[in-house]
C-alpha cells in the first residue's frame, strides 16, 4: 500500500509547531498577568475571604488557562467553508463568539484593575465585585469556548 504524503516537510512542521507553542505560551502569560492584576486589585480592596495568596494564585492560573484555551480557538473548516470565508461570508459560530466575548471581558477587567492600581483610585465595593465578576465570567467563557472547540475538532476527526 502506498503511504499518503504529508503536505509539510519535517523541518517546516517542526518550526511551525515551535512557533505555535511560543505563541500559545505568550497568550498564557498574558492571561496570567490579567488574572494577577485583577487579583491584586481585589486583594487591595480588603474583601474578607479574598485576601489570601491562594486567591491570587488561583486567579492567575485561571487567567493563564483561559487565555491559553480560549485565546486562539482553532476551527476545523471544510474546503467549502474556507471558500465561503474567502468570498466575504462570515463563518463565525457561537463558540467563536463565546471565546471573543470572554477574552474582551477578562481583558477589560484587567485593564480597569491596572488603571485603578496605577492611579490609586478607590472604587466602591460594588465596583470591585463587578470587576472581579466580569473577569471571572470572561475567563470561564474562554475556558468553555476552548474546551468546546477542541471537543468539536476531536468529534470531527473521529467521525
Amino acid at each position: 500500500m502506498r503511504k499518503e504524503r504529508n503536505d509539510h516537510s519535517g523541518g517546516d512542521y517542526s518550526i511551525g509547531l515551535i512557533a505555535h507553542v511560543i505563541a500559545r505560551s505568550g497568550l498564557a502569560i498574558a492571561g496570567l498577568l490579567c488574572g494577577f492584576f485583577v487579583a491584586a486589585y481585589v486583594v487591595r480592596a480588603d474583601i474578607e475571604g479574598l485576601e489570601s495568596i491562594g486567591v491570587v494564585a488561583s486567579m492567575s492560573m485561571a487567567g493563564a488557562i483561559g487565555f491559553y484555551l480560549g485565546g486562539d480557538i482553532s476551527r476545523v473548516r471544510s474546503p467549502q467553508a474556507a471558500l465561503a470565508g474567502q468570498s466575504g461570508r462570515s463563518d463565525v459560530g457561537p463558540i467563536d463568539w463565546l471565546g471573543a466575548i470572554g477574552t474582551f471581558l477578562s481583558a477589560a477587567a484587567a485593564l480597569t484593575s491596572v488603571y485603578v492600581l496605577v492611579f490609586d483610585e478607590v472604587l466602591r465595593l460594588a465596583g470591585t465585585l463587578a470587576i472581579g465578576f466580569c473577569w471571572l465570567l470572561g475567563v470561564m467563557m474562554q475556558i468553555g469556548a476552548g474546551v468546546l472547540a477542541r471537543r468539536r475538532m476531536a468529534d470531527q476527526s473521529v467521525g
